[in-house]
C-alpha cells in the first residue's frame, strides 16, 4: 500500500470512530419514533427531540412537559397552550415562535434565541432564562415570578402588565423594553414612562 493509500483509510478510519463518537453522545441524535409520535399525536412527554427540525410545525396545545429539546429548531413553529413544564429547551431556536398562553414552568431556556417571539400570559414561573435572547419578544402579561433572567437579552421586548416578582434579574439587557404596568421584583408596579427601566412611584 503507498503513502497515499495508507493514509487515505487512516482518515477514513478516524472519521468513522468520529461520527461513531458523537453519535454515542446523549443528546446529539433525537428519537425518530418520538418525534413521528409528537407529530402526529401533539403528545410525547418526557421525549427526546434535542436537535430535531421542528421548525414551523403545529404544535397546538401539544404535550411535551419534561421533554428534551436542547438545540431543537423551532422557528415559527405554533406552540399555543402547549404544555413545556419542566422541559429543556437550552440552546433550542424560538425565532418568531408562537408561545402564547404557554406552560414553561421551571423549564430551561438557557441561551435560547426566542427573538421576536409572542409570549403573551406565558407562564415562565421558576423557568430559567440565562442569557436567553428575547430580543422584540412578547411578554405581555407574562409570568415570570423567581425567573432567573440572569444576563437575559431582552432588547425592546414588551413586558408591560408581566410579574416579575421574585426574578433574578443581573445582568439583564432592558434597553427599549416596555415595562409599563409590570410588577416588579418587589411587588411594586411599574409606571407610565417604564422605558427600558422600571420606574417606580
Amino acid at each position: 500500500m503507498n503513502n497515499n493509500a495508507a493514509n487515505t483509510a487512516v482518515v477514513a478510519l478516524a472519521m468513522t470512530a468520529v461520527l461513531f463518537w458523537l453519535g454515542a453522545l446523549p443528546g446529539f441524535t433525537f428519537d425518530q419514533a418520538g418525534l413521528e409520535r409528537l407529530l402526529d399525536t401533539r403528545s410525547c412527554p418526557g421525549c427526546d427531540l434535542s436537535r430535531a427540525d421542528l421548525s414551523k410545525a403545529d404544535l397546538t396545545k401539544a404535550d411535551l412537559w419534561g421533554a428534551d429539546l436542547r438545540f431543537a429548531n423551532l422557528a415559527e413553529a405554533n406552540l399555543l397552550e402547549a404544555d413545556l413544564r419542566e422541559a429543556d429547551l437550552h440552546g433550542a431556536d424560538l425565532l418568531m415562535t408562537n408561545l402564547i398562553r404557554v406552560d414553561l414552568k421551571v423549564a430551561n431556556l438557557t441561551t435560547a434565541d426566542a427573538t421576536g417571539a409572542n409570549l403573551y400570559r406565558a407562564v415562565l414561573a421558576g423557568a430559567d432564562l440565562t442569557e436567553a435572547v428575547l430580543f422584540k419578544a412578547n411578554l405581555h402579561r407574562a409570568d415570570l415570578k423567581n425567573a432567573r433572567l440572569v444576563r437575559a437579552n431582552l432588547f425592546l421586548a414588551d413586558l408591560s402588565r408581566a410579574d416579575l416578582r421574585g426574578a433574578e434579574i443581573d445582568g439583564v439587557e432592558w434597553n427599549g423594553a416596555n415595562l409599563i404596568g409590570a410588577v416588579w421584583i418587589d411587588g411594586r408596579t411599574c409606571g407610565p414612562g417604564s422605558r427600558g427601566e422600571c420606574r417606580l412611584d
